[in-house]
């Protein structure tokens, strides 16, 4: 009845710059081969797990607007595992117009698993052009990465353009060979957008298709994945206002011929998620909103289809005015129409074929200073209560 609870912890530092999120470092890693693109683990509460412990979109504009950041959230998702964000990055000039920029960034889910630690280098050519050079180390060479990007930079925005050579010594320097046929590289531009109000981050990237043969089990792997991402914040009145929406597209390839008899198991999978929220915080109602979700999965086996909406809202119980050692208590509700579709043997077996579903959260919020907050969270399950 009572879920297991989740935390954030922000730490913000220092002042302005814009730089560096998850799209220009993300790209495949050996830990996705675990995570084949199959729907076995999404059931019907998953978009409400995913919904109900995402750090708000009103974070962003910290995390861009600042060179030094700590982001985390953590919540379960079930017995096993955790869903997991977290995002840290430090800058600092080394030298006149050379930067040394370090990231980390955590991802996981039913979706993802991945853990990335990138070392970057930046030189200013310009006052509007930078040329950079990163590197994502790893105990076994086959394992690191390599890229390059170019930054064109405005007063208040920038457009990043990138490519990374994904495990690049792989195929010269491994104790267990494991070729690829098809060397992994991903390639994309991120843009954004920054003012004391609003920001917009808009995203492309294309992981190309990599293939990978394993001789001690004459096994082929294969994995080609296409992102488009579009994050915004805007104030919409003198009063504080603001709307804001988050829109992710993907559209991916995965085969492996390692987990069946029959040769190849083949998956692709399109995915649209939208969430649009109204917000403003001198309000009773925090923010409201609705996520909408939609994911089509084509196998060899079969189909699998869910479609998932979700309005949800937060309102204020508790708000303690003051900037330093302050504490809220927030209360909210999500409730959850989601319609599954396909094959039962391909789907979880808690993904019904329809399906209203509630919950409850409960938030207490402590803001130890303007650059530093905490949050617990408990949600409830009320379909369980009587």
């Amino acid at each position: 009845m009572i879920n297991f609870f989740t935390f954030f912890l922000f730490i913000f530092l220092l002042s302005s710059s814009l730089w560096a999120q998850f799209p220009e470092y993300g790209h495949y890693s050996r830990s996705e081969q675990n995570e084949i693109l199959r729907p076995r683990f999404i059931d019907s509460e998953y978009q409400s797990d995913k919904l109900t412990f995402m750090m708000p979109l009103s974070f962003y504009s910290s995390w861009l607007s600042q060179e030094r950041v700590f982001q985390y959230s953590a919540g379960s998702l079930g017995p096993t595992r955790f869903l997991s964000q977290g995002r840290f990055k430090f800058s600092q000039e080394i030298a006149e117009k050379l930067y040394f920029k370090l990231a980390y960034f955590e991802n996981g889910d039913f979706e993802e698993n991945r853990q990335n630690l990138v070392f970057e280098f930046s030189y200013k050519v310009l006052p509007w052009l930078n040329l950079s050079l990163y590197g994502q180390p790893a105990t076994l060479k086959k394992d690191d990465s390599i890229g390059i990007a170019t930054t064109f930079e405005l007063e208040k925005s920038e457009l990043r353009l990138f490519y990374t050579w994904v495990h690049f010594t792989h195929n010269r320097r491994s104790e267990d060979a494991d070729p690829y046929f098809k060397k992994p590289g991903s390639l994309g531009l991120v843009w954004r957008y920054f003012n004391e109000n609003d920001f917009t981050e808009l995203f492309l990237r294309r992981d190309q298709k990599l293939e990978q043969f394993f001789a001690k089990n004459n096994r082929l792997y294969s994995f080609k994945n296409t992102v488009f991402g579009l994050t915004q914040r805007k104030q919409i009145s003198s009063r504080g206002d603001h709307l804001q929406w988050q829109i992710d597209l993907r559209q991916g390839f995965e085969s492996d011929n390692l987990f069946t008899d029959n040769g190849s198991e083949r998956w692709d999978l399109k995915s649209v998620n939208v969430l649009l929220q109204y917000e403003n915080k001198d309000y009773f109602i925090d923010w409201f909103g609705v996520k909408k979700v939609y994911n089509q999965w084509v196998s060899s086996s079969g189909n699998v289809i869910q479609n998932s909406l979700l309005p949800h809202a937060w309102v204020t119980l508790i708000h303690s005015p003051q900037e330093s050692w302050a504490h809220d208590l927030k209360l909210g509700y999500e409730m959850t129409w989601h319609r599954g579709r396909g094959e039962a043997f391909l789907r979880s077996g808690r993904d019904p074929d329809e399906k209203f579903e509630h919950r409850s959260n409960l938030r207490y919020d402590l803001r130890f200073s303007n650059s530093t907050h905490l949050s617990i969270l408990l949600t409830f399950d009320l379909d369980r209560f009587g």
